[in-house]
């Protein structure tokens, strides 16, 4: 955030959101990749490249380079003990 005043904007504009648009470049080839893409941001289940375009505090609806789309509401709740 800090290389510029509008990346901070930016970030401060989609941490206030209750519900985020995704924009994904790639489309996921099979029903497992799309739900793993949809979930966690990644087309397999590999360690590396998941949580790309995802805020997972959000609600998002997710929509790929061939127009599918879909909805993750995934959120964790915290509470102190």
């Amino acid at each position: 955030m800090s290389l510029s005043d509008s990346n901070t904007k930016a970030v401060q504009d989609i941490e206030s959101a209750i519900l985020l648009v995704c924009l994904d470049a790639e489309t996921a080839t099979t029903d497992d990749a799309r739900a793993w893409s949809y979930w966690a941001g990644g087309h397999d289940r590999r360690d590396g490249g998941k949580g790309f375009n995802r805020w997972f505090d959000k609600h998002e609806i997710i929509v790929d380079a061939k127009g599918e789309s879909g909805f993750n509401g995934e959120r964790e709740f915290f509470c102190d003990a």
